[in-house]
């Protein structure tokens, strides 16, 4: 096969495609992780204060979703304090709700509403740009030094 002009930018176009859509699939992995980190920081948060539950309860949590998920990364106790500082640190600017036709319907899928203060980090197409960086850049500058 002799290799043209038009058949190299057919092969860049491809991979054009192939890269933005990598791309958009990170971010929106990225996005649910973050959304899944949150709400559970929230739940773990809410339920220590409402039980007076101590430090160690983190090992405890932990130790149980290991159990129940073999291989489970990612919800160590570290990251369960960590998790939880996220949630603690930006639950004032997030109203967590079921919409009228997840109630309706009996799904448990959540949406969420964002506070005044956060509306600076909407963009255009209203995306969060919390929602586009890494989780540990997103914890990192919460955590105690």
């Amino acid at each position: 096969m002799k290799i043209d002009k038009n058949y190299m930018a057919f092969i860049q176009s491809i991979k054009t495609q192939i890269v933005q859509s990598r791309y958009a699939a990170a971010r929106l992995a990225n996005r649910e992780q973050l959304l899944l980190y949150f709400r559970t920081g929230k739940m773990i948060s809410d339920k220590i204060k409402a039980q007076k539950w101590g430090a160690k309860v983190l090992d405890h949590i932990s130790a149980d979703l290991q159990k129940e998920l073999p291989g489970l990364k990612g919800f160590s106790s570290g990251n369960l304090k960590k998790i939880r500082l996220f949630a603690e640190a930006y639950s004032p600017h997030f109203v967590i709700s079921s919409t009228a036709s997840n109630q309706l319907s009996g799904h448990l899928e959540l949406s969420f509403s964002i506070s005044s203060t956060l509306s600076s980090l909407i963009e255009s197409n209203g995306f969060l740009k919390l929602f586009q960086v890494s989780v540990s850049h997103t914890i990192l500058p919460l955590l105690p030094k």
